[in-house]
């Protein structure tokens, strides 16, 4: 899984459309993020902090994409005071059904509270969360992603300004990024269809619609006296296709 902030780009204080200083205002927030903090507070050091949707395990993880901002609170405080809006109020939503998504936004709450912003936290149920997403009534939402075997289960629904998911919950719009990803789906060889996901990472992490926070390992255990067959699959649950369960039985 990954953890991530997604930004309301559909309207409000961090919407270009409505905020001319939106771009601003979203690298204030993600200079005052210390992503490191979240990985040792909510993670325990365990798993790695991300730059991209795909981690070093995986094979479409690029090794050369331009990272998002980073954790500078000088420089996000100068950015507020600077960015039309930096003194109006922001509101994080996070889902009260897995942990680590709120814990991650207690600490975005602190961080950007520590900035100077005026932020608030609303924790929610999935289905307040679902009716806020669609009509836009957040800034930002601290959320997740389950691994996508195929990077166009990802970029096709995320990033692609088409996408109904993206329409729905975030609203980004980037001609180039929307070129590239369409090019992608038509391209067999593996290496440079990997290159195009990571220009797309780059310019994600530039437009800032979103905010990669950090990788979360998936822990297994079972009685090897008893299960037999079983390797562990980069892509994580066991349910999902091509991990190891397909091959696996229990002895005895």
């Amino acid at each position: 899984a990954l953890p991530i902030l997604f930004f309301n780009l559909k309207n409000g204080l961090l919407s270009d459309k409505d905020n001319p200083d939106a771009h601003l205002l979203r690298q204030a927030i993600a200079h005052a993020i210390d992503r490191e903090g979240i990985h040792q507070a909510v993670f325990n050091g365990i798993g790695s902090i991300a730059n991209g949707f795909y981690s070093a395990a995986s094979p479409w993880h690029p090794k050369d994409i331009e990272p998002s901002s980073k954790f500078d609170p000088d420089k996000a405080k100068a950015l507020r005071k600077k960015a039309k809006g930096g003194d109006e109020r922001l509101t994080i939503i996070a889902n009260d059904t897995f942990p680590y998504m709120h814990q991650s936004g207690e600490l975005v709450h602190a961080m950007l509270k520590d900035a100077g912003f005026n932020v608030v936290l609303e924790i929610l149920p999935s289905p307040v969360m679902l009716d806020k997403q669609t009509k836009g009534d957040f800034n930002i939402d601290s959320t997740a992603n389950s691994y996508r075997l195929d990077p166009d289960g990802w970029f096709g629904r995320n990033i692609l300004s088409s996408a109904p998911e993206n329409r729905r919950r975030i609203g980004y719009k980037n001609e180039k990024a929307d070129q590239i990803i369409v090019a992608a789906r038509q391209e067999r060889d593996r290496a440079k269809r990997r290159q195009m996901y990571a220009d797309v990472e780059t310019l994600v992490n530039k437009d800032l619609p979103m905010l990669y926070t950090h990788y979360v390992p998936l822990l297994m255990a079972g009685n090897r006296a008893r299960v037999k067959g079983y390797e562990p699959s980069f892509s994580g649950p066991w349910s999902y296709m091509g991990a190891g369960m397909r091959r696996t039985w229990i002895e005895g």
